[in-house]
């Protein structure tokens, strides 16, 4: 008896693995960073193609427009003209980071995505979006983890490895891009186009069966998740890294502050124009890149042929992990890998040296957000540094440049408390 139950429960969990080596892969829709050959050429050039003309990754008023009203909203919550209980303490006005910006940087994708910044009223369900996002990120990691590799565990052992926390944060940010999806497409017409989710639905519309390679929602919900993923988890943690750098190097964080005022003064945000002009802030933004890789192994790669690297084959197929930040901590590089050194970018004249830092990873397959994601740092924290000095509460836990953190696919620190001390008023630049 007890042999034919077992035989029955083996027969059971091969007809479920079946299922799931049938279902997995139409479960989760590559997207653009998970796409091979040829989807990821067709989906890639296609939507750089059009966000390009929405501005991402270019200069593009309307857009900058968009960013500097969610730097200004930050800076009017870092300074208590704004208030909001869940990153902001009363008591002492310290400011949660990154949670504080999870805000900032959903809206401004979803400006880019659907047309418009969601209002105050959406405050908490970015929150919690951020929030959910940070958590999908922290459940698996760049080899995929035990769930991703062998998903069919998830029927054995539905609550383990991370699988509870991947599915509720995985599901939370593509149930928000639908929902958006479902409220543009009800309003959408062929003869206006008003937002990157138009062009995707008029694709949609299109018939794509000769490139076998259909457009379908399931590849416009993927598309959106990979916008709104890392602006909510990796250009967040990017900020927040910098913030701690800086609080833990108050003589740079002062460096910072006195280029900011000689060359963009007060009466102004600092915009990408004043960028080739603040070469010591730059640099600075650069280092952290390097010395807090939030991404450290990037997102896993396959050899399209055989080949050989460095004396080993490498058959086709075989999967590679960029090892990111053994590059950004290798001596042999940098000479002093450990300390926290903007100049180690600059010649002795003061001038930005080329840069050799890969936060995006490189290649073809570079992180298609990165000059985005750059940019969107320089204005986010150059209109932090441009109005406060950042400092830890005396009441917290002492940080450290390498403090706690959580590892997943991106390196995130725990959420800590800044005070943002308002600087000194200064004559405004003309």
């Amino acid at each position: 008896m007890l042999t034919l139950f077992l035989v029955a429960a083996l027969a059971v969990v091969l007809v479920m693995l079946y299922r799931e080596l049938l279902a997995w892969p139409k479960n989760f829709p590559p997207g653009v960073s998970l796409a091979n050959e040829p989807a990821w050429r067709r989906h890639r050039r296609f939507s750089l193609s059009q966000l390009r003309d929405l501005g991402f990754g270019r200069r593009f008023q309307p857009l900058e427009l968009e960013t500097a009203a969610e730097v200004s909203d930050l800076l009017d919550l870092m300074a208590g003209r704004r208030h909001d209980q869940s990153v902001r303490r009363p008591c002492d006005g310290a400011v949660l980071f990154p949670d504080a910006t999870y805000r900032c940087f959903a809206a401004v994708t979803w400006s880019l995505f659907a047309g418009t910044r969601p209002g105050r009223a959406a405050d908490r369900q970015l929150l919690l979006l951020g929030r959910r996002g940070r958590q999908s990120v922290l459940a698996t990691d760049a080899t995929g983890n035990t769930i991703i590799q062998t998903p069919w565990l998830r029927h054995l052992s539905p609550g383990q490895f991370g699988l509870a926390d991947f599915v509720q944060g995985h599901n939370a940010l593509t149930d928000y891009v639908k929902q958006t999806f479902d409220e543009q497409l009800a309003t959408y017409s062929e003869h206006h186009t008003r937002h990157f989710l138009d062009v995707c639905i008029k694709e949609m519309k299109k018939d794509s069966a000769d490139q076998g390679l259909p457009f379908d929602i399931d590849q416009v919900i993927a598309t959106g998740t990979d916008l709104l993923l890392p602006s909510l988890t990796v250009t967040t943690t990017a900020l927040a890294e910098a913030v701690r750098c800086l609080v833990l190097h108050p003589e740079v964080q002062t460096k910072v502050h006195l280029e900011i005022d000689s060359v963009v003064g007060r009466g102004r945000l600092p915009t990408l124009e004043d960028r080739p002009n603040l070469p010591y802030f730059e640099a600075t933004i650069r280092e952290v890149l390097r010395r807090k890789t939030a991404v450290p192994l990037s997102v896993a790669h396959a050899s399209m042929a055989e080949a050989t690297l460095n004396g080993y084959t490498l058959p086709k197929g075989t999967i590679l992990l960029p090892g990111l930040e053994a590059f950004h901590m290798n001596p042999e590089v940098w000479g002093d890998p450990e300390n926290f050194r903007p100049e180690r970018f600059l010649d002795e004249t003061g001038k930005l040296l080329p840069d050799r830092t890969l936060p995006f990873g490189g290649g073809r397959r570079e992180c298609f957000g990165k000059t985005y994601a750059r940019n969107s740092l320089f204005l986010f924290l150059g209109g932090m540094l441009q109005s406060f000095i950042l400092q830890q509460p005396q009441s917290e836990k002492p940080l450290t440049l390498d403090g706690l953190c959580e590892y997943g696919i991106v390196t995130t620190p725990d959420s800590f408390w800044i005070n943002a001390v308002q600087r000194p008023e200064v004559p405004s630049k003309n």
